[in-house]
Formats: structure tokens, sequence, C-alpha cells
């Protein structure tokens, strides 16, 4: 049996078991549920089986056994007391008096059982003369006998009954629905990018029906495969893109003198560098994935350079210039100006790309300028004072030369003057 039901399509699958085992839960409990009614109403109606004959007895049998014990006539009486024995579930029955048994049938019973006594009157002379008692007990044994008898050939049909129709439904919808779950799971497994433009095509007779919930199914799945192939292509167009724009970029910085970094925050590891790095002694393949510390001369220049990138996160810059010393392979260490750009996800800053120029040529020409401009100033100030040294003498001999001048102009005067004295 086992065997048989493996082989039923659909069982494999864990779906499909726990369906046709929900199924049998639910029809057996509904099964006991029926099951549990009938038998109490067959049991309600076996046991007023019993009270109705109780009431046959009475109403049948007692004026009979009543004659037949006024007249003495025991074998009539035992007679009778057997023809109601032979009623349904009747297990013994007496006549007594008192104390004393006049007549008894059956077998007596204690338990399961249900008992009338009933006196017995016979009229005589108009008046009542109380013979004994007759004494009924009915047996439950078949009436349980009876229900157990039922509840095994109710529940093995019900059973049977259970068991065919779940197998029923289970087939019905696996027909109608599961077989095609199945198809439509193995077919999405073994889909690849290649065969992603081939439909889903359910093999169903074709009616004319309106579209149920697989053909919605199928229809929203391949409705979903060509928005997923629009969207690969767009992807790769623009992955392509992207990857001729970095290209294009790495190329171009690579060209750069300049070293171009791009580390990840807060971690401060090298995600990129340019090949410019080979400046400094290092091969791209040396930083990628490593802290910026082995750059910097010592740790306090390295906790400063991350004090001002923290400062300049915290006031919201998006661009940050400075000067830094760096450290080459060598251990040789000089000068360098940074321009970092900061780049933000969900307002956090999380990766920075940083220019590097070295300007130790700048520095030292700057040493240079600055020395040739204190020699010039010092020049300067010497010709400065040597200047005004001269014009001072000048400004001395000029006046000295002035004062000579007023002089001859006064004594040509007083020539001219005297001159015109003695003419006169």
């Amino acid at each position: 049996m086992i065997e048989f039901l493996k082989k039923i399509p659909g069982l494999r699958s864990r779906i499909g078991r726990r369906f046709i085992l929900y199924i049998l839960l639910f029809s057996s409990v509904i099964t006991f549920m029926g099951t549990g009614l009938q038998l109490y109403l067959d049991y309600d109606r076996d046991i007023t089986l019993i009270h109705t004959s109780l009431k046959q007895v009475e109403s049948s049998y007692l004026d009979s056994i009543a004659n037949s014990l006024w007249i003495t006539d025991h074998e009539l009486l035992r007679i009778q007391l057997e023809g109601i024995l032979r009623l349904p579930d009747m297990q013994f029955i007496e006549v007594r008096k008192g104390p004393e048994i006049i007549q008894a049938a059956g077998t007596p019973q204690s338990e399961n059982i249900i008992e009338q006594t009933i006196p017995l009157v016979y009229a005589y002379n108009a008046r009542d003369v109380h013979l004994g008692e007759l004494h009924v007990v009915a047996s439950l044994k078949g009436v349980y006998g009876r229900i157990f008898d039922r509840v095994l050939v109710i529940l093995s049909i019900q059973a049977i009954k259970t068991f065919l129709v779940s197998m029923f439904i289970f087939i019905i919808f696996y027909l109608l629905v599961g077989r095609y779950v199945i198809y439509m799971a193995s077919f999405v497994e073994s889909m690849r990018f290649e065969s992603i433009d081939q439909p889903l095509h359910l093999d169903r007779k074709p009616k004319k029906r309106k579209p149920d919930e697989l053909d919605q199914l199928a229809s929203a799945f391949n409705r979903m495969r060509e928005n997923l192939t629009r969207d690969i292509v767009r992807r790769e167009t623009v992955e392509k893109e992207l990857r001729a724009g970095r290209a294009y970029l790495e190329e171009l910085t690579n060209s750069m003198w300049d070293i171009v970094f791009s580390v990840r925050l807060p971690e401060r590891m090298i995600e990129w560098v340019n090949d410019s790095i080979r400046l400094m002694g290092y091969e791209p393949s040396d930083c990628i994935s490593k802290g910026t510390a082995f750059l910097y001369p010592d740790k306090d220049v390295f906790l400063d350079f991350g004090n001002k990138l923290k400062n300049a996160t915290a006031a919201g810059n998006d661009l940050l210039h400075t000067e830094h010393v760096l450290k080459r392979k060598n251990g040789e260490t000089f000068p360098a100006e940074f321009t970092i750009t900061f780049h933000k996800e969900n307002n956090e800053v999380v990766r920075i790309t940083s220019i590097v120029r070295d300007i130790s040529e700048r520095k030292e020409a700057e040493a240079e300028l600055e020395k040739h401009q204190k020699h010039l100033e010092t020049l300067v100030n010497k010709q400065t004072t040597e200047l005004e040294e001269k014009v001072t003498e000048l400004e001395r001999m000029n006046d000295v030369f002035v004062g000579r001048e007023f002089r001859i102009k006064e004594l040509r005067d007083r020539v001219k003057a005297l001159e015109q004295k003695i003419d006169n």
C-alpha cells in the first residue's frame, strides 16, 4: 500500500504530503464527530427501546401473570416469564412475594442493567389483592455490543470513504493545480540567463473561459521575466558605460603625476590608488585593502590628519585642502598637498578621494625664494642707506651752492650800486 501511495503523482513533494495529511486529519475529525453523534443517537434509541419493552411488559403481561399467580399455575407462569425474556435485552425476570422467589427466568446480573419492579395486584370481589412483585432486569451488554459493532463498521466505512475522498480531492487538486506548480518550479529552477527569453507556457487544454489563477500566475511570471530582461540589458549597458568610464578615469588618473587615493571610512582603508604611487616606491597592489597608517612618518602625524578629517566631516564640508608630511617606502619623508573630496551615503561620509601632490620642489623653491628675498632686502636696505647718505650730502652741497649764489648776487648788486654812485 505504501509503495502504491509513493507512486501517486505529487505525493513525493512535501506540500503534497502535507496537503493529503491535512485532508485526512480534517476528514477524520469530521468522521469522529459524525460517528460520535450517530452512536449517541443509536444508544439513546436502544435505551428507549428497553424502556418501551418494560412498558410493554407492564401493559401486556402484567394481568396474565397476576392471574397465573392467583390460580397458582407455576408452569404457565414460567412460560409467561420465558416469553417476556425473549424481548430485546431482557436478562432476568422473577416473581417474588417478599423474600420468597416464586418463579424466575434468565441469569441474574448486577452491573450495566436497567431494572424495574412492578407490583402484582389481582382484583377479587371489587378489591385489590397484593400477590407479590414482578422484578424485570434488562442488560445493557447487548446495547454496548451493538454500539461496538456499529463503531467498527462505521469507522471502517468512514475510514475507507475518507481515504478515497481525500485521495480523489488530492488527485483532482494535483491535476488542476499541483502539477503546474511543480512544472513552474522546475522551469524557474532550470532557467538560465541564456534562456531567459523563453516564456513560461502551461500545457493546458485551450478552453473558452476567463483566465484562472494559474494563467494569471504564468502571465505575471512572464511579465516579470520581460521586466527582468529589460533591467538586465539596462544594467549591462550601464555597467559597460561605467567600466568604460572607469577605464578612462583610471587611464586619466594614471597619466597624472599626482597620487590619487580612494579611501573607505571610518577604517581609512585604501580601496584604489593610481600608478603614481610608484613615486613613493610602492606598487598599487602593495596598498590595496591596507590602512593608510604606513604612509605617514609617525603615529602623531597619522592621528593629526585623522582629526582634520573628523573636523571637516563634522562641519559638513565637501572639500578639504591641507598639507602633511608623507613617508616613502625607503623611509624618506616629503611634504605633500592634499585635496580631499568627501563622498556621502545617507548623509554619512563613507569614502574620500584624495589627490596628493609632492610639493618638495615647491617648498625648496619657496625656501630659495625666501632666501633671495632676504638677500635682496639686505641689498635694498644697504643701497637705500647709501642713497640716503648721498642725498643728504647733495642737499648739504646744494645748500652751500645756493648760499654762495645768493652771496655772489649780493656782491654784484653792491658792485653795481657802487658803480652807479661813482658815475653820478
